[in-house]
């Protein structure tokens, strides 16, 4: 598949293989994209996040559209993080319908979906829904774990995303929270 990381973090063209550790593409790292170190800015959506020490997050270059940033934090097996901002497109109320589209997406291209953790959760300072869930795939072995926080400020689908396998999620999500306490909502003047 050949799909650009605004793609995969607007949730507009999520395939099976996106949800099935087989994204992003091998060397997206390194292609012409952004490279990212210490802090992720956007401007376009007005928000930022600390990157970890020794991590890199990528982003398209313009004039792509800026969602967001990911970071491979392994390629065998798969383990993506990725933050985005996009506008409410589906024209969703509130989080939790927002959630519920996610997850819809993701029974559509899971085989199964075999446990799913909802709670609630913070994005830097401000409260937002996330949830857990445990799927397999049609075309890969094993399981994967989906880790989202979703929230949804003035029009704008914030979401924090995390996949992985099980024998990583401790870890990952570790990485995961840390940049999630540091993700900081911009004032727009």
């Amino acid at each position: 598949m050949s799909c650009s990381i605004a793609l995969l973090v607007a949730f507009c063209l999520f395939t099976v293989d996106d949800h099935c550790g087989d994204f992003p593409e091998k060397r997206f790292d390194e292609s012409e994209n952004t490279k990212w170190t210490n802090r992720y800015v956007n401007f376009v959506y007005r928000y930022s996040v600390k990157i970890p020490k020794g991590l890199s997050g990528y982003s398209d270059l313009p004039p792509s559209p800026q969602h967001g940033v990911g970071i491979v934090l392994s390629w065998e097996p798969r383990a993506y993080i990725y933050f985005d901002g996009s506008y409410n497109s589906s024209g969703a109320r509130n989080t939790r319908e927002l959630e519920q589209e996610h997850l819809k997406w993701l029974a559509e291209e899971s085989s199964q979906i075999t446990g799913i953790l909802h709670h609630k959760s913070r994005l830097g300072l401000v409260s937002a829904r996330r949830y857990v869930a445990r799927h397999t795939c049609r075309k890969l072995q094993g399981t994967f774990i989906e880790d989202e926080t979703i929230m949804l400020h003035k029009g704008i689908v914030y979401t924090a995303s995390l996949l992985t396998s099980p024998d990583r999620y401790s870890r990952d999500k570790a990485v995961l929270d840390q940049m999630m306490r540091s993700w900081r909502l911009a004032h727009r003047e």
